[in-house]
């Protein structure tokens, strides 16, 4: 068996970031909880749930309503996921007495703030999304929920739709994105958006989204298979699966080497890449699956 392995074989700088954060914080000594999974990775949840990091939860609070939450007499810390999330949460954490620490990926912070800033002068916002209940989404949308210069598209019909209602009305519109949408979808949003509006772009794909997922390609046309070393619930860990299926290629999500399809090991060859949030510990285990049965 030929195993070609991507340069992309561990964490992104945004999710090693976060999980620097995180480490500090369980070096504190206080209780430390999660507004959710710091990142989509089971591994990596499993690992910080035995070190006693929790995902908050409001019965987790004192019954003494008119204190401030307390854990064993400490101060917990609050630490805001990879994904983020929104003001009006982050204002409720410090409300509640959390020492809130914002580890949201500096990539969607940007995001955050580029919205916020064009919501808050009357300026359209398109936010191209592929999962609107995808929890970075929710964090960017949510305290705008209710206002009419936000707009979440998430197909080409809903791009139609949204040229149909507003053309002739609106003349800008700025465009911000998930991190992780398909370059083939966010392509196809732009050309019928340019067609009809002036389009100012503050942010795309993120760029180590991109470079995976063309890495992802190359691979899977020179390839019988696959390997994305990832968690199956990670938006990136699907994405670099999906370009091996468009290739007619074997795609698999694979976080051990038990996971691994006997079939696979039968192959002539075998392409293995690292989702943006799985370890390069992750990745080479199960390369050094594969080298052992060769």
């Amino acid at each position: 068996m030929n195993i070609v392995k991507s340069k992309y074989n561990g964490f992104c700088s945004g999710v090693q970031n976060s999980l620097r954060l995180l480490d500090e914080a369980v070096g504190s000594g206080a209780p430390i909880f999660l507004s959710s999974e710091i990142i989509h990775n089971n591994l990596v949840t499993e690992k910080y749930k035995k070190q006693g990091v929790e995902i908050f939860s409001e019965d987790l609070l004192s019954n003494d309503s008119n204190a401030p939450c307390c854990f064993n007499g400490k101060q917990p810390t609050l630490l805001v996921a990879a994904h983020g999330i929104n003001e009006r949460q982050k204002s409720a954490y410090c409300n509640m007495g959390f020492n809130v620490i914002d580890a949201t990926c500096p990539i969607v912070k940007k995001r955050q703030d580029n919205i916020k800033k064009c919501i808050g002068l009357g300026l359209h916002v398109a936010l191209l999304v592929k999962d609107k209940n995808h929890s970075e989404i929710k964090a960017l949308s949510t305290d705008f929920i209710e206002s009419p210069f936000l707009h979440i598209i998430s197909n080409e019909k809903e791009v139609l739709h949204f040229i149909d209602e507003f053309i002739g009305k609106i003349n800008d519109l700025y465009v911000n994105t998930q991190t992780t949408i398909p370059s083939a979808n966010l392509e196809v949003y732009l050309n019928h958006l340019k067609s009809t509006f002036k389009v100012h772009i503050n942010s795309t794909i993120c760029p180590n989204c991109i470079e995976r997922q063309k890495s992802a390609t190359t691979i899977a046309e020179n390839t019988d298979a696959l390997l994305v070393v990832g968690s199956a619930h990670s938006s990136n860990a699907n994405e670099l699966k999906s370009k091996a299926i468009e290739l007619n290629k074997i795609g698999l999500i694979v976080e051990k080497p038990k996971d691994i399809p006997q079939i696979v090991y039968s192959l002539g060859s075998v392409g293995v890449i690292s989702s943006a949030s799985s370890s390069k510990d992750a990745f080479n285990a199960i390369v050094k699956a594969l080298e052992k049965a060769k």
